[in-house]
């Protein structure tokens, strides 16, 4: 996710009204999406994989029961990352910036409001790394990245008047 959300946001960035890198761009988020973005509560059939952490007796404080979505796997096969929703969050609001098109920060809204409902289950304060509504713990390279990428969103929803 990380790699392609990045160079998803530096080609809206550069983008300068070339219809070719924001198709590119488009196409790579597209791919983000796909991999990456759960938007609503997983359904059993995930358990039944064994994706996302919910492998029996491993990590059971990380069921896809307790997730706060919509939020970002941050791997195949891992669970929802606070650090990878707020890395795909700033590519939509980069795609927002560069095409106007209020689905983008829909999306990006939507992921925002995610690390924020998180924040609030735990107490407020400090992001935590997984945002879900079981016991929590804090990487600081999440909630560091997390903040600064939900203050950037914030500068640019302002923009819009």
């Amino acid at each position: 996710y990380e790699q392609a959300a990045d160079m998803a946001g530096y080609l809206f960035d550069h983008a300068h009204d070339n219809p070719e890198r924001i198709r590119l761009a488009e196409e790579i988020l597209r791919f983000v999406e796909d991999q990456f973005v759960v938007w609503e509560h997983p359904t059993q059939g995930w358990k039944e994989l064994g994706l996302a952490g919910s492998v029996p007796g491993k990590y059971p404080t990380r069921l896809v029961e307790n997730w706060i979505t919509p939020a970002v796997i941050e791997q195949y096969g891992f669970f929802i990352v606070a650090r990878a929703t707020a890395f795909v969050m700033r590519a939509y609001g980069k795609a927002y910036e560069a095409t106007g098109k209020e689905v983008y920060l829909a999306k990006a809204r939507s992921l925002a409001n995610t690390l924020v409902a998180s924040q609030q289950h735990h107490g407020g304060g400090e992001i935590p790394t997984f945002p879900m509504t079981t016991v929590n713990f804090y990487w600081t390279n999440n909630s560091v990245y997390t903040a600064l990428y939900l203050l950037e969103l914030d500068g640019i929803m302002g923009s819009q008047g």
